[in-house]
């Protein structure tokens, strides 16, 4: 195991001090329960790479505290070569104690998915689970231009046939202003919270915000995703003691969900956009990629939790949740394959 070091950078400095608040045990787990998890989210990319106990290379970009390097480790076997990347400097200590506990042989890298330290064409599997949203973030306000960046590192990295995955956030196609209404007191003070202090990116200036009309309505469909599973991850976070309503130090305020459509001014990417999009940064590159597979996860607890908070009103006061808070709550995977 080896880790190539970096300096510091506000990027880190946030990172890290949010895992001293918990953070890393709010996404990643150690329980049994937890590394299955881990297993059904890799399973689409082993899938992809149609080989298991192998000598294939594996880079993960973003590492939590190993969960997913756990997972990929006992799929693919003790041959197969697996790197972890991660800007947290906390973040690359945890997964070397897991590594460490599992003896699982994991190469760590502490660097920003903008520039990997890795050669041309040197691995043959790249994976970037939840983490698009969060170089998009935490790189405003050229946020749009850090996710291209870390899109065309991956390309690049990857050998001839190689596959690059992608999980990430999910969001409704764009329709007529909605109404997200709080019925629960939990909801409505969460609602009054997060309106208030939202603001996507890690200076002092303003980006993102979520943009109500005088009837009360979400302008972009989208925000139904920033409220909804940010209030989701606040309520997982408040039960495990590591923030309370009003702290304006709670990691996911600066962190949006979406990223913005590059086409549309205002409005924000679908799965299906997205992965256009993503698409048309490889192949406007020097390389060649063809899509292998996009698929939608519905989350069918956390659905059954928020409808006892929300409802989604569309129109004249149709109740709308059952269509939309599905696709609000989703995480959408996608395999692409390097052709050249």
């Amino acid at each position: 195991m080896y880790i190539i070091k970096t300096i510091i950078n506000p990027i880190q400095q946030h990172l890290d001090k949010a895992a001293s608040k918990g953070y890393l045990d709010s996404i990643n787990g150690t329980s049994t329960d937890s590394l299955i998890d881990g297993k059904m989210k890799m399973g689409q990319l082993v899938s992809a790479i149609g080989s298991t106990n192998s000598n294939v290379i594996v880079l993960s970009i973003g590492v939590g505290q190993g969960e997913e390097l756990h997972a990929l480790r006992i799929l693919l076997g003790p041959n197969a070569r697996i790197i972890g990347l991660d800007i947290s400097k906390a973040a690359l200590t945890r997964t070397a104690e897991r590594s460490k506990i599992f003896d699982l042989n994991l190469e760590l890298i502490e660097s920003d998915a903008c520039n990997i330290p890795l050669d041309c064409a040197s691995v043959d599997a790249v994976v970037m689970s939840s983490v698009l949203h969060e170089i998009y973030s935490y790189n405003l306000p050229n946020g749009t231009d850090a996710y291209k960046r870390a899109v065309l590192e991956a390309g690049r990295v990857l050998n001839i046939n190689g596959i690059l995955y992608i999980r990430d956030f999910g969001t409704p196609t764009p329709e007529d202003p909605v109404k997200l209404q709080p019925i629960s007191k939990d909801a409505k003070d969460f609602y009054d919270y997060f309106l208030t202090n939202f603001s996507v990116g890690l200076d002092d200036n303003i980006y993102d915000r979520i943009k109500i009309d005088t009837y009360g309505r979400l302008i972009k469909t989208a925000d139904l995703s920033q409220i909804l599973m940010h209030f989701r991850h606040f309520w997982n976070d408040r039960s495990k003691g590591h923030v309370e309503l009003g702290d304006l130090e709670w990691k996911e305020l600066c962190e949006s969900y979406v990223i913005p459509n590059p086409l549309i001014d205002g409005q924000s990417m679908d799965p299906l956009t997205l992965c256009d999009d993503i698409m048309n940064i490889l192949n406007d590159s020097k390389y060649g990629f063809e899509p292998i597979e996009i698929s939608i996860k519905h989350r069918r607890k956390v659905n059954m939790f928020l409808t006892d908070h929300f409802r989604i009103i569309t129109g004249i006061g149709t109740d709308s949740t059952a269509r939309l808070l599905p696709l609000a709550t989703s995480k959408f995977e996608a395999s692409f394959r390097k052709t050249s």
